[in-house]
């Protein structure tokens, strides 16, 4: 079984890039009746930008080189850490679970929209 994780980022709820993007993800869709499919609307519901606890549980799964996310929580060692990691751990498992990721985004003044960005 497939899964599409979709993305959009517009701020414009009438969007070209967001009726581009249900389009194509309607007819995934249909082609994968039996698919998973997760929407976050990135604009409505912005992931937070990466603040000091992120970097520091970034910095600890690295220097101890985990790379099985099961494990990320073993990184969590303050209060403010355990915040950023209930942000996160639902954002990391839906790219894992995703066979393709499908993002729909405008161009701001030739650069892609914060929204994106801070889920990136």
């Amino acid at each position: 079984m497939s899964n599409l994780l979709h993305l959009d980022a517009s701020a414009r709820r009438t969007s070209f890039s967001r009726e581009l993007s249900r389009t194509y993800a309607d007819a995934w869709r249909a082609a994968h009746p039996d698919g998973g499919y997760v929407y976050r609307d990135l604009a409505a519901e912005p992931v937070p930008h990466i603040g000091e606890a992120w970097t520091e549980l970034c910095d600890y799964v690295l220097s101890n080189q985990i790379t099985d996310i099961s494990r990320y929580v073993e990184s969590v060692r303050t209060p403010e850490q355990r915040a950023a990691w209930n942000l996160l751990e639902p954002l990391l498992q839906e790219v894992v679970a995703a066979d393709v990721v499908l993002i729909g985004t405008p161009m701001y003044n030739f650069s892609s929209p914060s929204a994106l960005k801070a889920w990136i």
